[in-house]
């Protein structure tokens, strides 16, 4: 017999295919659509039944190739090939898994479809598409809970059935097994194979009751956690009814046809609820090359082994680094990056700090100074705090934990570290305990403590030894994980300073842009950057001029009342625009243009277009017809970001030139003190030797900045070195540098 079926396809094969209503739902739908015969010939073993006499007890799989063997011999077969397809396989052992019907207890989940796919709506789901996507989506595709499994271990099924009448009870408690049988095992054991000794008397008709021998889907003891949990109903009623329903749930996405199914169904068909208000649905982990990780092929970094490396919380600060519901591909340069990018850098400002507390004397008790006495920088510093404890909070409370550790990372790296600390350093070098020294304790002291508290949560072993380091003696909790969370505090943002100093990080990092446009390397000092910004940012400017034109490394900072000087306008003819539009006057256009460019260009750049005679007509001509590039003027480089515009001038002296040079030696020592692992207080004694002659005279006319900037006691020019120490390249030539460690 043939009967018709969409779901098969002309585009493939023969469009004709068998039907085994035994081991597929589609064809199993389609038997019972025509009234077709259903026929199981397969054990639960696997193997042909008495129905296919010439394979009777063989695998299927192994029957194959005497099946294709049987039908040629018959000439019963048109064609034999092999070809590759998908196919299940036990994914413990990699045994080939057969579809199979079987008799099977459900839950009518149909019944109150409508009621479930509502109660989703009042879910908040991260990423919000979930909701109405891939678990709405499941819902909306809904089928009866195939309850039952035929398996030894898992929760026994508490039905029993009448062997003369089919009568059927369902057991709800043990007390009501216990009342109701009337054959009881010897141990009171709820599993297997005790449960199935217990007999119960058939209301109806007198009969022995036994237990259906199966267990119940392990999903629905995942998803009875919400109350099962309680004991919930026999006891713990009022604990229940007040955590019910949960306030946050997460796993993998691939648990919204697992336990964030099982959960929500239960929740709705016994409690006409929701079973959880909230739920992070986290992506798949992959390894480093995007593949599903295997025990078996072991192509996965042991977790294990990069702690032990790099420390708990850097495994947890990568995988927290990436959007929690994207994919993530794990391994060791991910963690060993975290662990560069991040904790290395916040290890290096508490060491600093502690380093210097130390010895200075420093106590929070008798040295704390007001906040509205601290300086502009640290009123920045402590208004940024605020506002990273505010986008943190913010991040934190919709899941978004890759959100906090980027605000957390750039606030550790780029405002504490590579700004607040390093202009800072002198404060903390200087011999004088001063308002202002003690202010600057007062400052990093706060930050680097509520730091601790704000990394808790994503870092909690690296955020207690921070804490228990910053401790000092002080009376605060024992431990960072038993403080609060730090609230965000308006009146801790210095709105002035934090505009001021913002604005003049802003212009420094145009100027760098300028550099890098430029091609100038930032050791080499250049003339004059020329600035063209609104009043409020050159103001900014004027109070922190020298903390500018040191991180810039040029000589003047200039404002620039207007730009016309600085930019030139060029024209690029878009040639198939025009010849479209203008045909033969093409030629005459883009000659006339040339001769305009910087008019045509400016007005086109300021108006969006510009007026252009041909043939005594004016035309009117846009960005269609010619692309406006702005050029900075000859020997400048010119960058530009919110508005803020520099010209760079890019000429050099011998003088710059030489301290160009200086400003590269003084980098090779302090990669040199990095190598040593020297302290940032450790005194050291420079033994030097040039090869050329040019660079020793540069040195020894910079010798104090030299001297200043590497915490050197002496600079000695000393040729006995070339024989100790391997050379180093510094603009061509060899330079020898010894570091000795000064005893006192």
């Amino acid at each position: 017999m043939v009967v018709g079926y969409e779901g098969v396809s002309l585009e493939e094969g023969t469009g004709v295919v068998h039907m085994a209503p035994a081991f597929g739902e589609e064809d199993y739908e389609v038997c019972k659509a025509n009234s077709l015969a259903f026929f199981q010939p397969v054990d639960s073993n696997g193997k042909f039944t008495s129905e296919v006499s010439e394979f009777k007890g063989l695998f299927v799989k192994d029957a194959d190739p005497l099946i294709i063997r049987y039908l040629k011999e018959r000439n019963l077969l048109v064609k034999s090939e092999r070809y590759k397809h998908n196919y299940p396989f036990c994914w413990r052992c990699g045994s080939p898994l057969l579809y199979y019907a079987w008799p099977t207890w459900f839950v009518k989940t149909t019944a109150r479809k409508e009621k479930i796919i509502e109660l989703n709506s009042s879910i908040a789901w991260f990423p919000e598409h979930i909701r109405e996507g891939r678990f709405g989506d499941f819902l909306r595709e809904m089928v009866d809970w195939a309850l039952s499994r035929n398996r030894y271990w898992g929760t026994p099924l508490p039905v029993w059935v009448c062997s003369n009448c089919g009568e059927i009870e369902v057991i709800g408690s043990v007390q009501e097994l216990l009342q109701k049988s009337v054959k009881k095992p010897e141990r009171l054991e709820l599993h297997r194979p005790y449960v199935d000794e217990f007999v119960l008397r058939c209301n109806k008709c007198g009969g022995e009751m036994r237990r259906e021998p199966v267990v119940i889907d392990v999903w629905y003891d995942s998803g009875a956690a919400t109350f099962a949990r309680y004991h919930y109903p026999f006891e713990n009623r009022e604990q229940f009814e007040n955590n019910f329903p949960v306030d946050f749930i997460t796993e993998g996405v691939d648990q919204t046809r697992g336990w964030f199914y099982s959960l929500h169904v239960l929740g709705s068909l016994l409690f006409d609820q929701m079973a959880f208000k909230s739920c992070l649905v986290i992506g798949l982990v992959l390894n480093e090359q995007g593949e599903k990780m295997s025990k078996s092929k072991k192509n996965y970094d042991d977790p294990w082994t990069l702690i032990e490396k790099y420390g708990a919380d850097a495994l947890r600060w990568q995988l927290l680094g990436t959007t929690p519901w994207d994919v993530v591909r794990f391994g060791e340069r991910g963690v060993a990056d975290a662990k560069r990018r991040f904790f290395g850098i916040l290890e290096n400002c508490v060491t600093f700090f502690l380093t210097y507390a130390e010895l200075d004397g420093f106590d929070p008790a008798l040295h704390t100074v007001e906040f509205e006495k601290t300086s502009t920088l640290d009123k920045w510093l402590l208004s940024k705090l605020q506002l990273l404890i505010k986008g943190v909070r913010q991040a934190l409370d919709v899941y978004e934990f890759n959100a906090a550790v980027e605000l957390i990372e750039k606030f550790v790296v780029d405002d504490l570290s590579q700004w607040y600390i390093r202009r800072s350093r002198r404060r903390f070098w200087k011999e004088e305990k001063d308002l202002d020294k003690w202010a600057a304790y007062t400052t990093l002291y706060h930050t680097l403590l509520e730091l601790s508290k704000i990394i808790a949560p994503l870092a909690p072993f690296s955020a207690e030894v921070m804490y228990q380091e910053l401790a000092l003696k002080q009376k605060m909790p024992e431990s960072v994980h038993l403080n609060s969370y730090p609230q965000y505090n308006p009146e801790l943002v210095f709105e002035k300073e934090l505009e001021e100093i913002e604005d003049v990080r802003n212009v420094v990092e145009v100027i760098r842009a300028a550099r890098n446009e430029g091609g100038v390397k930032t050791r080499q000092p250049l003339l004059v950057a020329k600035v063209y910004c609104q009043d409020r940012v050159w103001k900014s400017v004027e109070k922190n001029y020298e903390v500018v034109v040191d991180e810039v490394n040029v000589k003047k900072v200039e404002r620039l009342p207007n730009l016309s000087e600085y930019r030139v306008y060029d024209l690029i003819p878009n040639k198939a625009a025009i010849g479209k539009r203008f045909k033969v006057k093409s030629v005459v256009l883009i000659e006339k243009a040339n001769q305009e460019k910087q008019r045509i260009a400016q007005e086109i750049a300021e108006k969006g277009y510009a007026l252009v005679e041909l043939d005594g007509e004016k035309e009117r001509v846009t960005e269609e017809e010619f692309r406006v590039v702005l050029k900075p003027k000859e020997g400048f480089a010119h960058a530009e970001r919110s508005g803020i515009h520099v010209f760079l001038d890019l000429r050099t002296t011998p003088e710059l030139e030489e301290e160009g040079l200086v400003r590269d030696f003084v980098r090779r020592v302090q990669i040199g003190r990095k190598e040593l692992n020297l302290e940032f207080d450790q005194k050291i004694k420079l033994r030097v030797w040039f090869e050329d002659e040019r660079l020793s005279k540069a040195v020894l006319k910079h010798e104090e900045y030299v001297k200043s900037e590497t915490l050197a006691s002496e600079v000695a020019f000393d040729p006995s070195v070339v024989q100790q120490v391997e050379p180093v390249d510094l603009d061509g030539s060899k330079v020898w540098i010894k570091i000795e460690i000064n005893p006192l």
